[in-house]
């Protein structure tokens, strides 16, 4: 998650800390599965319960790692257990906020509501990059979705398609840079 390092030093590859969203409104999108092939539409009736299982199973396993948990509450939208399409968290204590393709995904944007999360768990935001106006464009950069960061290296792999825009994407790589 956060990797803010005061002493200036480089960000580190992996964190020991995520954010999760727990998945309480986990349902299948229609909007999402058009350009998602992993999607299948599942037909158990009790796939929230599962998932909500599956999700205090990882929580368990990570904590026994020495992964530090912090837990988004409550978003009912059905991907918001997703937030690294729509937010990043950086080690000079960035918050990068993504242009999403789906507009059912924009309403699980809640940075002042992770800031505000983070800010009571001790971790410092010092600003916050908002891509989205791209959205208004028709161009996406759905976060950790599209992109895979190199973050000692300082790099950003991305395989272009719908939900990933070469214009968003040199717009994260100036940021960065």
């Amino acid at each position: 998650m956060l990797m803010f390092r005061p002493d200036g030093l480089q960000e580190a590859q992996t964190a020991d800390s995520v954010l999760m969203v727990r998945p309480v409104g986990f349902a299948f999108n229609d909007e999402t599965a058009a350009t998602n092939s992993f999607m299948r539409a599942a037909a158990a009736p009790d796939l929230t319960s599962r998932a909500l299982a599956e999700f205090e199973g990882l929580v368990r396993r990570l904590d026994d790692a020495g992964v530090h948990v912090t837990v988004l509450e409550e978003q009912r939208e059905p991907d918001a257990l997703f937030p690294n399409n729509w937010v990043s968290f950086h080690a000079d204590g960035s918050m990068v906020l993504y242009p999403m393709a789906a507009v059912s995904r924009r309403a699980e944007r809640a940075p002042e509501r992770v800031r505000a999360l983070l800010e009571r768990c001790g971790y410092i935001v010092n600003d916050i990059v908002d891509l989205t106006e791209h959205e208004s464009h028709g161009r996406y950069l759905e976060g950790t979705g599209s992109l895979v960061l190199d973050r000692a290296g300082r790099h950003a792999f991305a395989s272009l398609g719908p939900r990933t825009d070469t214009r968003a994407l040199a717009h994260f790589a100036n940021w960065r840079n």
